[in-house]
């Protein structure tokens, strides 16, 4: 989720948020990591469910319509045509596929160095534990310090 979110950040998660409404996209929550339910894992939802995802290079599509992602990582991003013939060696969505009602298709920010929902499918509704709101610590474990301009950050 860099540089969203750093090593070495402690955030509070709003786990009330998702009894009023239901999460979209943009949201980063916390859940349940899919391979291994006893870690908690955080990420970014680009996929709500009826909506048909498709990766396509480094661009998301949804509904057959290019995702604006200002938050990820590495600045602009090629645009593969639609119709190419691009290799895709993801396990989930380089055909377009459809999210299933009460799941989640989710992408980190830093899309280089993660696994996400590319690997691992959808997320269910009930492991969303809940919204990622803001930062509380920051520790650079690199310098030894405190990163101080992101204590109270808000996460979006």
């Amino acid at each position: 989720m860099m540089n969203t979110l750093l090593v070495g950040d402690y955030i509070l998660v709003d786990k009330a948020v998702y009894g009023a409404r239901a999460p979209g996209r943009g949201d980063i929550v916390v859940f349940k990591y899919p391979v291994d339910e006893r870690r908690d894992f955080v990420t970014r939802i680009v996929g709500v469910p009826g909506e048909t995802v498709q990766v396509r290079g480094r661009q998301v599509l949804i509904d057959g319509r290019a995702l604006d992602e200002p938050d990820v990582r590495g600045g602009p991003h090629a645009v593969t045509p639609a119709g190419s013939s691009t290799f895709c060696g993801y396990a989930y969505a380089c055909e377009p596929l459809v999210v299933p009602p009460d799941s989640y298709f989710v992408m980190a920010d830093n899309r280089d160095n993660s696994r996400d929902s590319r690997y691992w499918g959808f997320v269910k509704r009930d492991k969303i534990e809940g919204k990622a709101v803001q930062i509380y610590w920051s520790w650079d474990s690199d310098r030894h310090g405190l990163r101080w301009w992101r204590l109270g950050q808000g996460i979006s």
